[in-house]
């Protein structure tokens, strides 16, 4: 079904987009990329989007966004509330289904919903798609906070507290899952996600591609200018400043590249955190001695943004968990900045070592030092890196991105309704991008 076929049918495709966060409430990269989505698709589909209630005070009303679900924290106040949670979800998707006819529910990121909700919502809408950027996915109903408390060894929130809500749940007769294996296509970020991520036995893949992600601000980075600075070269991290991000592995490279190399550099930490672990960040950078060079400049947008990346010599992704598929790694590569980043996750599918990236293991200070060292030294062979690195990020912007989004979406809704489907396939996903 092509879009032109589309565009020809009585009425347009309907979609519902459900995702627990939504612009202006933004924590990483996934959110600004799925907004960035839904408004393109709206020149051919009807979308409104389900999402959390967070940020409703200060998100300007819009009548296709519906900011109605809880979202709760994988802490121990959120497991004593996740019941809640689940019941007040349930009954304001099917309150919000009344009246409501959608072709295809497409699920971005579930992460401290209630899964039950998405239940509900797969068996009202007959075919069911995910965005999956995070590791999330495997655990949709397994790792649910409110589905622990059926299992009677799961006693967690207090076993007199997960008796009560076992008590509960069978008067008022939830369903853990829906009747049935639910079916659904499957968009992954890398192919990194698709061969580490178990699907959850409840859903069946129909259909899977892979899609390495990216938003619409990226394309506007192959016009950035760089110019960096005559003095010390300036090393850029952007992102959220959290442990997982492996800063301070950044912050003791940059010792050990003026103790072993005899390079001073600036690193300038572009996000924002935690207070306790921008503390500590401070911390370690007084204990390597390099406390006059690391700058926590907070996070920077727009044109301080372009004018933080257009004074850059190197792009530093010193990531220690394993990450899907780091929008950075792209938007590096399209600014034309050297990127230097940790062989984890799917990072190594982005930017090949030597070819467009210089990679080295997580935690390794020393391997990071070495790798800026070669960076920062310049000459012909970081610039043809970079051109490399530019070449093949051009094929994954954010036209070709949006292209294999589209044919992905077209797929999902030529697909028989779920209670047509007698097929069973196997699962054979197609690499784009």
């Amino acid at each position: 079904m092509a879009l032109s076929d589309l565009s020809s049918m009585p009425r347009r495709p309907r979609l519902l987009v459900v995702t627990n966060l939504y612009p202006p409430v933004v924590v990483g990269g996934y959110e600004v990329e799925c907004r960035d989505v839904v408004e393109h698709l709206r020149s051919t589909y009807e979308i409104d989007v389900l999402t959390s209630r967070d940020g409703r005070r200060r998100a300007a009303p819009r009548p296709d966004v519906h900011r109605i679900l809880p979202r709760a924290s994988e802490n121990r106040f959120g497991v004593l509330l996740a019941p809640f949670h689940t019941w007040t979800g349930v009954r304001r998707v099917e309150r919000f289904l009344e009246g409501r006819d959608y072709d295809l529910v497409f699920v971005w990121n579930a992460v401290g919903l209630p899964h039950l909700a998405i239940s509900r919502l797969a068996e009202h809408i007959p075919r069911l798609a995910f965005r999956v950027c995070e590791q999330w996915f495997s655990g949709l109903y397994e790792r649910d906070l409110f589905l622990r408390y059926l299992r009677p060894q799961d006693t967690r929130a207090g076993q007199w507290w997960s008796v009560l809500v076992r008590r509960a749940h069978r008067l008022w007769g939830f369903r853990a899952v829906g009747p049935r294996s639910q079916p659904a296509a499957v968009c992954w970020n890398s192919e990194f996600l698709r061969g580490t991520v178990a699907p959850p036995p409840a859903v069946e893949i129909v259909h899977e591609v892979v899609v390495h992600p990216v938003n619409a601000a990226a394309d506007a980075l192959t016009t950035l200018r760089r110019e960096p600075p005559a003095g010390d070269p300036i090393v850029v991290f952007v992102g959220r400043v959290v442990e997982d991000k492996g800063i301070d592995t950044a912050i003791e490279a940059l010792s050990e590249l003026l103790r072993r190399h005899g390079v001073r550099a600036r690193l300038r930490v572009i996000g924002n955190g935690p207070r306790t672990y921008l503390a500590a960040l401070r911390r370690r950078a007084e204990a390597v001695g390099v406390a006059d060079l690391v700058d926590l400049v907070g996070p920077r947008r727009g044109d301080t943004l372009r004018d933080e990346l257009a004074a850059a010599s190197a792009w530093v992704v010193p990531s220690r968990w394993e990450e899907p598929a780091p929008m950075v790694a792209i938007e590096a590569s399209l600014a034309r900045i050297p990127l230097v980043a940790t062989r984890v996750g799917g990072i190594p599918e982005l930017v090949r070592d030597g070819e467009e990236a210089v990679l080295f293991e997580r935690d390794d200070a020393l391997g990071c030092a070495a790798a800026l060292a070669e960076v920062l030294q310049g000459g012909r062979s970081v610039a043809d890196r970079s051109t490399r690195a530019f070449r093949r990020a051009q094929g994954l912007s954010f036209g070709p991105y949006l292209r294999r989004v589209e044919g992905f979406i077209e797929t999902a809704l030529a697909s028989p309704p779920a209670e047509e489907r007698t097929d069973r396939p196997s699962r054979a996903a197609t690499a784009e991008g």
